[in-house]
């Protein structure tokens, strides 16, 4: 059974026996729910997967900081939104990994701090997902803030598979459109 079944079933459920002005202080919509749902599923079979991935390896703690850091800094810039949830969780865990067994030698590591840094100063936070809320513009100010803080601290950590990641999620900030020639999406920023 697909994710998007499963979220439909239980929204429907909620929906069908819950009084949802009374459950969630606020009109709920199933449509809403079931967006809910399908992220918590998404994130949590990228987690399981990433643990199982991690014991097998025999590299469980440095999958998982990677995975954290990758969750933050993906909330406070958003990024791309692929169009299934099977293709979430695959490219999900394939930064994940990329970023775990990529070697970055010399100055990469830096060379790589300095491009986050740019592209998330340029484009975060971005998202072009149809259920993505705008932010206000002190929000949004403060989200890059926040983004850009982090890749501050994490390059003073000088530890290649993270900068890695968040290069790798800074990637998905650009997006593109086409219809004739390409051009940037006016992006709206997660509100989550």
């Amino acid at each position: 059974m697909r994710i998007e079944q499963i979220a439909d079933r239980i929204a429907s459920w909620v929906i069908l026996y819950n009084d949802k002005e009374k459950a969630f202080g606020r009109h709920v919509t199933k449509e809403n729910l079931m967006y809910s749902l399908i992220n918590s599923m998404n994130n949590m079979s990228i987690i399981v997967l990433i643990v199982l991935l991690g014991v097998l390896l025999n590299d469980l703690k440095l999958l998982i900081q990677i995975t954290c850091l990758f969750g933050i800094f993906r909330f406070f810039t958003g990024g791309l939104h692929l169009t299934t949830p099977l293709q979430c969780i695959v490219v999900s865990t394939f930064i994940i990994l990329l970023a775990r067994y990529l070697p970055l030698p010399g100055i990469l590591p830096i060379l790589l701090c300095f491009m986050t840094l740019g592209l998330t100063l340029r484009f975060a936070p971005a998202s072009v997902s149809k259920h993505s809320i705008p932010l206000t513009a002190k929000r949004t100010i403060l989200f890059k803030i926040i983004a850009c803080l982090i890749v501050i601290t994490t390059s003073l950590f000088q530890n290649d598979h993270l900068i890695t990641v968040m290069f790798l999620q800074s990637l998905t900030l650009i997006h593109y459109k086409t219809e004739g020639r390409c051009r940037r999406v006016e992006s709206k920023a997660i509100h989550r």
